[in-house]
């Protein structure tokens, strides 16, 4: 069975790039979601029951895609992107649910390999930097030593 891509209701909003965490794609759902998308689209797959992250991108501005990693996991993708004469790095990422900072560094490692002037990274964390500021409600935790490398 095939998952379902909600393609449509993506497209309705009119967004130039979209980034998605926890898509649950395999590698046999990615071609038909990126036909059903019609436009260039960057899948990390993991498997359909967990984890998966993409980069839509949309036909209403021009770019290049200059250079991708995708991790082998599902958990992230890291991309150079030419705009005009600019060059910007966009990342992706659903970081695991555990306190993982081999996770973190692993993503900013290979995200030094990419060297645009300019960085975007959209996700799910899955932490959170300040309990006091960005929480509320619900256990006062927090992955302390992934925080750390962030």
């Amino acid at each position: 069975m095939v998952e379902q891509f909600q393609g449509n209701y993506l497209k309705a909003k009119n967004f130039s790039v979209y980034f998605l965490q926890e898509v649950h794609c395999s590698e046999n759902a990615t071609s038909i979601w990126a036909a059903e998308w019609g436009y260039e689209t960057l899948f990390s797959c993991c498997t359909s029951e967990k984890g998966g992250v993409a980069i839509l991108f949309n036909n209403n501005f021009g770019f290049q895609i200059q250079k991708v990693y995708t991790d082998a996991s599902g958990r992230f993708i890291i991309c150079d992107v030419k705009i005009e004469e600019r060059c910007i790095t966009l990342a992706t990422l659903y970081a695991p649910n555990d306190d993982e900072p081999t996770f973190c560094r692993n993503f900013f490692d290979h995200e030094l390999d990419f060297r645009c002037e300019d960085l975007i990274i959209g996700g799910d964390f899955n932490l959170v930097l300040d309990l006091g500021k960005d929480k509320k409600g619900g256990r006062a935790k927090t992955h302390t030593e992934s925080v750390k490398v962030l």
